[in-house]
């Protein structure tokens, strides 16, 4: 016969070993954003050299009168997007996002803080191309 309260122990000693206030290397913040590109994406270069790409990215939310649209800053350092980004231009086609999520503060001048919410874009789907960028490819 089973011994509930040794199997209960066992379960809470396990779950307290699972759950933990310190980071994991598995430990990650991610999001996907199911949207439009807002602008077409632009190329930078960090302080250490690194290429990468920043476009803003629309998510509506609702229907009609309702209907929000939210804006997010989204960045790339994948080789493969950076490619794609210098062959052809990307606003205003319908994209799936996924990406790493992070939120840093810092302080400002008068002692207040800000946060900033980084956005890096880990890989992306096209769904549809843009209405004009298909009409212009029709014509040719």
């Amino acid at each position: 016969m089973f011994n509930f309260q040794k199997l209960n122990k066992q379960s809470l000693a396990l779950a307290a070993r699972q759950f933990s206030s310190s980071a994991s290397r598995r430990d990650a913040a991610t999001c996907q954003l199911l949207g439009k590109f807002g602008s077409t994406p632009a190329r930078f270069e960090t302080k250490a050299g690194q290429i990468g790409y920043r476009y803003l990215f629309a998510v509506n939310r609702g229907l009609g009168e309702t209907q929000t649209t939210s804006w997010f800053n989204v960045s790339t350092f994948d080789k493969y997007a950076i490619e794609r980004f210098e062959a052809e231009d990307f606003k205003g086609a319908k994209a799936l996002i996924n990406a790493a999520f992070s939120v840093s503060s810092t302080k400002n001048e008068d002692g207040t803080y800000t946060d900033l919410v980084n956005i890096r874009q880990t890989s992306m789907h096209i769904i549809a191309r843009s209405q004009k960028r298909q009409a212009e490819q029709e014509q040719v």
